[in-house]
């Protein structure tokens, strides 16, 4: 009988990391930097990804400063891509287009509002309410025997 989890690796033992506010500001600093979430619990002292996640959903606090934190690295990101294309030669150029088209989209995953091609300044389209009303219409013989349409108009309405 094969043993479960055969050819898999061990998984990790980290150690649990408690919130607070030097563990907050690390990865703030590590996400504003440009880094993704899989960089960010790499090494010891480090939160792992449930972690993250749990933070964010019991404190709101935090959720609000890795968002930021997460704006500030998409600039990041729009930067590299600008250094990236500058950078091209005519022998790679389809490898730094693809390394732009990939920091651009991050870029605007991490933060749509800026990088997600909707242009500056748009805000989001408010609700608009919409009215619907029905009318009743009838088919009428005149006295001359033409047919025609009379609308049926409610009681009370002229």
């Amino acid at each position: 009988m094969a043993k479960v989890g055969r050819g898999l690796p061990a998984p990790k033992s980290k150690r649990r990391v408690k919130y607070g506010p030097n563990v907050v500001r690390l990865v703030c600093e590590d996400l504003a930097s440009g880094m993704t979430y899989n960089e960010v619990t790499q090494g010891r002292g480090r939160p792992s990804h449930s972690s993250l996640y749990e933070w964010r959903r019991r404190y709101p606090e935090f959720a609000e400063a890795t968002d930021a934190a997460r704006a500030f690295g998409a600039e990041v990101c729009g930067d590299r891509a600008l250094e990236v294309a500058e950078q091209a030669t005519e022998e790679t150029v389809r490898k730094a287009k693809l390394e732009v088209d990939t920091l651009v989209h991050r870029a605007a995953v991490l933060a749509p509002e800026r990088w997600g091609g909707r242009g500056a300044g748009l805000r989001r389209a408010e609700p608009i309410e919409v009215v619907f009303s029905v009318r009743r219409f009838e088919k009428v013989v005149g006295p001359d025997g033409r047919v025609c349409v009379r609308e049926i108009k409610p009681e009370g309405e002229v």
